[in-house]
């Protein structure tokens, strides 16, 4: 169960890491995701992320912090499959606008998330 925490927790470290280092690529990435439209199928991947997660949690130090994380990722999976695209576009938009620091601050959001997940084991 810990090793699900651990690939999870490496990949917000890695992921915070690269937008810190190369915002640009975060544009990038978002350019890819509007052009897919936002289809529903992205919804699985926080879903089954976040039921990941909350089947881990009792694995680590801290299991309360961790099923939050969890239910967030199962909220998330939840809010893309029911909610309305243009709220969701709208989000997505105001991130791809923002400028580098705006860009980096959520890289480095992610890497503390990360690293909290890591340090939790």
């Amino acid at each position: 169960m810990g090793i699900v925490l651990a690939v999870f927790g490496w990949y917000l470290v890695v992921v915070g890491a690269l937008l810190c280092a190369k915002p640009p690529m975060g544009k990038r990435l978002a350019d890819w995701w509007l052009k897919d439209k936002l289809s529903r199928r992205w919804a699985l991947l926080p879903l089954a992320v976040g039921l990941l997660v909350l089947w881990a949690a009792p694995a680590s130090r801290v299991p309360t912090f961790i099923r939050t994380l969890g239910w967030l990722g199962v909220l998330k999976g939840i809010v893309l499959l029911i909610a309305p695209r243009e709220p969701l576009m709208q989000f997505v938009s105001w991130w791809h606008r923002l400028p580098s620091g705006g860009l980096r601050l959520w890289g480095v959001v992610a890497a503390a998330f990360g690293a909290a997940i890591l340090g939790s084991l």
